[in-house]
């Protein structure tokens, strides 16, 4: 997948606040949440989707699990501005017959919060016959001001 723009989810900031999310540090050790990154069929409602059973996953199996794939996350503050970015990875590899999605979200697997949102055109990167491997390149998934709640 090449690189694009997550938007957050309307509710991420306040649950930030709220302590719904602690995404701050190295995702996955110590008591950092698990972040995940999952294929959706529909557009997201950004303004009114708060927890992923608003969403809708794409069809489990042929090279998807439902939930999606963890991300290595890192969480900083810097100058009032919450970043939180990931490692590249190779989430999904289809076997020809996984559902179309034109839609990623990350989600905090831990606390079920919505994180961000983005519209993607998937990418083979690699064929063998009918498969096909899908890449996100990492990167920044979002830079967001912070302020008083």
């Amino acid at each position: 997948m090449p690189m694009f723009r997550f938007v957050p989810f309307s509710t991420f900031l306040p649950d930030l606040f709220s302590g719904l999310h602690y995404l701050k540090g190295t995702g996955g050790v110590g008591n950092t949440h698990v972040v995940h990154l999952v294929a959706l069929r529909t557009a997201p409602d950004l303004l009114h989707d708060t927890v992923l059973a608003n969403l809708t996953q794409i069809a489990n199996g042929h090279g998807y699990t439902t939930d999606g794939v963890m991300l290595a996350t890192e969480g900083s503050i810097v100058d009032d501005v919450f970043v939180l970015s990931a490692a590249e990875s190779t989430p999904w590899t289809s076997d020809g017959n996984m559902e179309n999605f034109s839609w990623v979200a990350v989600v905090n697997m831990t606390s079920g919060g919505l994180i961000a949102a983005a519209a993607v055109v998937p990418t083979a990167l690699s064929s063998a016959g009918a498969s096909q491997s899908y890449r996100f390149d990492g990167g920044v998934i979002m830079a967001t001001a912070i302020g008083a709640p």
